[in-house]
């Protein structure tokens, strides 16, 4: 975070937010926090960011910080290190992300569970008042869950058809 606080400045967690809600499928999000990274080593900062990702020695990504700072290039040995810890930190941001996409389809996928039983079951309140109609309605909406994804798909293809069938018209 440090990192990403030198490269971006105080506010880095806003745009971080807004490249996640704005490009989540794209990727950008990614991009933005490795190059952040890349561009907010410092020798300041070095010794801790090597000890949180752990594979190159806090002394030696010190080193490299402190001449890429001072010269602007790199020798052999430091660039190698400072390409072991960028894979390193590479992996851990794809891993983070990955988590996170994880963990953000199955919240939705639980929300719409729900809202779709929801629905079911007023729909039952309004048509069939009695155990029955909502115990048919508790089925149709967990029916309706592994409809869902494909509902727009199925839409589509509706949509495209009606289309064919007038244009030949």
């Amino acid at each position: 975070m440090d990192a990403l606080k030198v490269a971006y400045g105080p506010d880095y967690l806003d745009l971080l937010k807004g490249q996640y809600r704005k490009g989540r499928p794209k990727g950008g999000l990614g991009k933005t926090i490795r190059q952040g990274v890349r561009i907010g080593l410092t020798q300041e900062n070095a010794a801790a960011m090597a000890k949180h990702v752990g594979v190159v020695a806090e002394a030696d990504l010190e080193a490299a910080a402190k001449q890429l700072q001072e010269q602007g290039k790199l020798e052999e040995n430091l660039r190698n290190i400072l390409g072991r810890f960028e894979l390193a930190v590479d992996a851990r941001i794809d891993a983070a992300l990955a988590l996170a996409e994880s963990q953000y389809v199955g919240y939705v996928r639980m929300l719409a569970s729900a809202v779709a039983v929801g629905l079911a079951l007023i729909a039952a309140l309004f048509l069939q008042p009695d155990k029955a109609g909502f115990i048919t309605a508790i089925i149709v909406g967990i029916a309706a869950i592994p409809l869902a994804p494909i509902a727009k798909d199925v839409a589509k293809g509706l949509r495209v058809a009606g289309e064919a069938i007038r244009t030949k018209k």
